[in-house]
């Protein structure tokens, strides 16, 4: 192996809202990931990653039937994501460099969950859980004909499901 690099990252933001009646009240979001090159040959390149984001936010509103329109708050939700992506990818090089093939798959699944509350009704109430997956890959090939011109050739398969019950008829 020629070099090795390995990376990770984290941030946050959080913001908050005191004064908001209606609409988002407070948002925090958290993001973690890690990842790994290595130049195993010095025509051979691979990548690998793996990173998860957090998401949540409150939010509150108001539903008027007539008018006026309320003043008062009556409903609040919750809601919480979470977004794990993990990857790998390849290049390699031929007929120094003018040549370049490679290849990168990608799996990433989503779980989110919504608690919302009705006034007067006491108690919070949860929506189904929201599921998504996705995997996709991508193969391609570039060519170096001339210094300004490069002959590209891919194919990319993805493959996504969800399970979402404002999409897929599920009554909450």
């Amino acid at each position: 192996m020629k070099e090795l690099t390995l990376s990770a990252n984290a941030n946050l933001a959080k913001d908050d809202y005191p004064d908001s009646v209606i609409g988002l009240t407070e948002n925090e979001e958290t993001n973690y990931s890690i990842n790994a090159n290595a130049i195993v040959l010095q025509k051979l390149n691979l990548n690998a990653f793996y990173s998860v984001a957090k998401i949540h936010y409150d939010q509150q509103g108001a539903q008027a039937t007539a008018l006026p329109f309320p003043t008062a708050v009556n409903w609040s939700a919750k809601n919480d994501e979470t977004v794990t992506t993990n990857g790998i990818d390849a290049n390699f090089f031929l007929y120094d460099g003018e040549l370049k093939l490679g290849m990168s798959y990608t799996y990433a699944d989503g779980l989110g969950e919504t608690q919302y509350s009705l006034k007067p009704n006491p108690g919070p109430d949860d929506f189904p859980h929201l599921l998504s997956q996705r995997e996709s890959v991508f193969i391609y090939a570039h060519y170096k004909i001339k210094k300004n011109l490069i002959l590209k050739l891919s194919h990319t398969y993805e493959k996504y499901e969800e399970e979402d019950y404002a999409l897929n008829g599920v009554n909450p």
